[in-house]
């Protein structure tokens, strides 16, 4: 298993969506993924790449399909304009095995076990994955040897992460789910405090989702919670906890801030089925409470870290070589 990152691209207000997702698409392909059809809305569609430049993605019926090393039967992911002329919103879609199917020059392609994570294909973009009026930078991460990946969205203006789209394949599974991953596309407006200003990672609100497969008993999608160091609000399912109100400490054999795994969970606020998805691959509590989202480095500078005024403190895997803008 090896990371293969590409940090601190820079991008303005106006290039924001078709220039980061090309270039995350390119980041993907170039470490096993596969671009199984495609359609740069005006000239050509079909089961192919033609999405060859960043500007076969501004057409307003743009879209392509993503499908992982895992080949036929494996799991894809679906951008696409949605027949809107704002660049800044896409339909995010994934398909767990079934896969994309159909699509032509200006209508996106189906799954049978189709899932959106942000917007619905049917009815028109209605919120923006990409900030409407701020340069950023935006971070990409692939491993090669599995489904992980993902792209982060950075105001440069005040470092704030406002957005994420990740696949996260899990450890330390539940027996039960037959496929132990989460697919992840978030965006919080107003440009900051990504992770929403009352819940953590993966709390839905009317902007951020993250979805996955728990399948007992139905086998349907559900929606999917990140349980953290400390949440408080009623309903929500606490893990792990400690006399301290959630938080850890210090590491004591480098100093650096202690960080624990993310647990994935449907939490039993949302009803049954509910319980432990599996331990998170990219994402790590950090013990230590931040001002609103900043951007900061953990230990050897292998971790980026953002965090949010009530102390859901979340670190990824950084390329050690780059120090964030």
């Amino acid at each position: 298993m090896t990371y293969h990152y590409s940090t601190n691209n820079s991008y303005l207000s106006a290039e924001m969506g078709p220039y980061p997702l090309f270039d995350l698409k390119t980041l993907m392909i170039d470490h096993g993924w596969t671009v199984t059809r495609s359609s740069n809305g005006l000239t050509a569609f079909g089961t192919a790449d033609y999405i060859l430049t960043a500007t076969d993605l501004t057409s307003r019926y743009s879209w392509m399909v993503l499908q992982s090393a895992d080949g036929a039967g494996g799991r894809e992911w679906l951008f696409g304009m949605d027949n809107d002329t704002d660049t800044h919103e896409w339909y995010v879609g994934y398909s767990a095995s079934a896969g994309f199917t159909g699509g032509t020059l200006m209508v996106m392609p189906t799954a049978t076990d189709e899932a959106f994570l942000l917007n619905y294909q049917a009815s028109g973009a209605t919120r923006d994955l990409f900030p409407l009026y701020d340069n950023c930078f935006c971070h990409m991460m692939v491993d090669d040897a599995s489904d992980a990946f993902y792209m982060i969205t950075v105001v440069q203006s005040n470092h704030c992460i406002c957005g994420c789209i990740a696949g996260d394949p899990l450890t330390e599974t539940h027996a039960l789910d037959t496929d132990p991953y989460v697919a992840m596309a978030q965006y919080y407006d107003e440009d900051d405090n990504f992770a929403c200003t009352t819940g953590p990672w993966g709390r839905e609100t009317s902007t951020t989702y993250t979805r996955g497969w728990y399948n007992y008993p139905s086998g349907s999608a559900e929606q999917i919670y990140a349980l953290g160091l400390r949440q408080g609000i009623t309903g929500y399912w606490v893990f792990p906890a400690s006399a301290t109100g959630g938080y850890g400490g210090v590491s004591v054999y480098d100093g650096s801030d202690e960080t624990f795994p993310v647990i994935w969970g449907r939490s039993s606020y949302s009803g049954s089925p509910c319980g432990v998805k599996g331990t998170s691959t990219l994402f790590r509590n950090v013990s230590t409470q931040r001002a609103g989202c900043d951007l900061l480095t953990v230990g050897s500078n292998k971790q980026i870290m953002t965090g949010t005024v009530y102390g859901f403190n979340v670190s990824l895997p950084w390329d050690p070589t780059a120090t964030p803008l």
